[in-house]
């Protein structure tokens, strides 16, 4: 989360808590490879509690946005974290799975 959205900042914190800390343990673990994935919006069960008209309109909003023009499916996350598993070269790496959503502006929730 390159571009924090407004009234984020809790989630923003935490976030970048996590990739701070994956560089410092792959630094610490040596051998041993740590890496994150920043994914951007992705179409999944984190979005179910959410009202089918809103989710829809959220689903738009991403797409209006981000380059990709969609937002991302947890295949492509999955896929991610597959590279990052048998990647033997990759550690202390924070890997993008957003559709270039840091490219823009922020899609504001509401």
């Amino acid at each position: 989360m390159l571009r924090p959205p407004r009234h984020a900042a809790m989630v923003v914190a935490a976030f970048a808590a996590v990739e701070a800390l994956s560089r410092a343990l792959a630094i610490e673990l040596g051998s041993l490879r740590v890496n994150t994935i920043r994914p951007g919006y992705t179409d999944g069960e984190m979005w179910s509690g959410v009202p089918p008209g809103e989710r829809d309109r959220l689903r738009q909003m991403v797409a209006a946005t981000v380059p990709v023009g969609r937002m991302g499916t947890p295949d492509e996350v999955a896929h991610a974290a597959v590279f990052l598993m048998t990647n033997r070269q990759t550690t202390g790496a924070v890997l993008e799975v957003s559709g270039g959503e840091p490219l823009v502006e922020p899609v504001e929730v509401r």
